[in-house]
């Protein structure tokens, strides 16, 4: 069954991968053809779209972002991918997580509730992926039981966490202070409370150090290591050419 994705997105959609085209917006390769017009949009409906550095999706004026959304109707699923901490103002969370899924994310007025709601998980996921907190003199030693339980009540007091199920069998049936000493366990457990963040269905984040046993290891052939030294010699020529150029048409005063 085909999308509606109201009005006409024909004219509109051309314009855009017109004006994108240079950005480094990766088309799917049913559109990247030069003959390629908006009208075979619903030819070209997609399965999964993947969106690689999407914060630069965050702000609704720029051609990026509207060009996200003019794809979101036509696609089944969507995936957004960022190496960037999500440090960013609650305004661009809300745009991005709002394109993920809007039927959720349908206001901002809310959404404030939801991150107020999070904050306490949020502490006490950092904590236990670090092993470690600071003490009132600045001091850094080894979390404790109470560390994680101090932030797992304060959640239970906002009233979307009130009612959870998940954050009451954890303060109920709590992790041992000799179980917080492994690291594997201390993965598992943030991955629970992050399971309990309200933003949990449509984040997930992954950090280097928590896949680090199981990361992909490969052999890099002698030919491979010549071809990329070779590229980062003309990367590095090119940039001393064009930065000598700068230079030398520099106007120069006298002292």
């Amino acid at each position: 069954m085909k999308p509606d994705v109201g009005g006409n997105p024909v004219k509109e959609i051309s314009e855009i991968v017109m004006k994108t085209a240079n950005t480094g917006f990766f088309l799917p390769k049913p559109f990247q053809s030069s003959t390629w017009c908006a009208s075979n949009l619903f030819d070209a409906y997609l399965d999964l779209l993947i969106i690689d550095e999407a914060h630069y999706l965050r702000n609704p004026e720029s051609m990026t972002s509207k060009l996200g959304n003019l794809f979101r109707p036509v696609s089944e699923c969507m995936v957004l991918l960022s190496a960037t901490p999500i440090q960013l103002r609650s305004r661009d969370l809300f745009q991005l997580l709002n394109l993920v899924d809007e039927s959720t994310f349908d206001r901002q007025d809310s959404f404030g509730d939801i991150l107020e709601a999070n904050r306490p998980l949020v502490r006490a996921s950092d904590i236990v992926r670090r092993g470690s907190v600071l003490d009132e003199a600045g001091n850094k030693r080894d979390i404790n039981l109470e560390d994680i339980l101090t932030n797992l009540r304060e959640a239970q007091l906002h009233p979307l966490l009130r009612d959870n199920r998940q954050l009451k069998h954890l303060l109920e049936t709590p992790p041992t202070n000799s179980e917080l000493i492994d690291r594997d366990y201390r993965a598992y457990l943030a991955n629970r409370f992050e399971k309990i963040n309200l933003l949990g269905h449509a984040v997930t984040r992954t950090r280097k150090r928590d896949v680090h046993s199981i990361r992909v290891v490969r052999d890099v052939i002698p030919e491979e290591i010549e071809t990329y030294n070779t590229e980062i010699k003309l990367i590095r020529d090119n940039f001393m050419v064009k930065t000598y150029n700068i230079i030398t048409k520099l106007p120069k005063y006298k002292s």
